[in-house]
């Protein structure tokens, strides 16, 4: 986190324009979703929580020990699952990794948000 931009700001950095800010705010998260998740948890429950930043595309979540998050990193961007028709710049069709910004979970999401504003 030293390296990241913004990181100059140490413990005073606040909200959300900077990476280290991102990334202060995420950390402190992290403690109370796994408290959650752990409270949660049953037979046939899930908690999962994420949270997607427009600055970068980052997606930051938690979902207990399982590591199925780790296959995002091989998805494609395909007309099938419409990722590059929602972010056609940044993640065109053929392009492997995984960006929240070119989901519709995230766009629908971000939809919702902007229209309480």
């Amino acid at each position: 986190m030293d390296d990241a931009p913004g990181s100059y700001k140490g413990a005073s950095a606040e909200g959300y324009e900077t990476t280290f800010d991102r990334l202060r705010e995420m950390s402190a998260l992290s403690i109370i979703d796994m408290h959650l998740y752990n409270h949660y948890r049953g037979e046939h429950a899930s908690l999962d929580s994420y949270v997607g930043f427009d600055a970068e595309g980052s997606l930051f979540g938690y979902q207990g020990g399982g590591q199925e998050i780790d296959r995002v990193a091989h998805l494609k961007a395909t007309v099938e699952n419409g990722a590059a028709e929602l972010q056609p710049c940044i993640y065109p069709i053929g392009v492997y990794g995984y960006d929240c910004l070119c989901w519709s979970w995230y766009d629908t999401g971000k939809k919702k948000w902007e229209n309480m504003k």
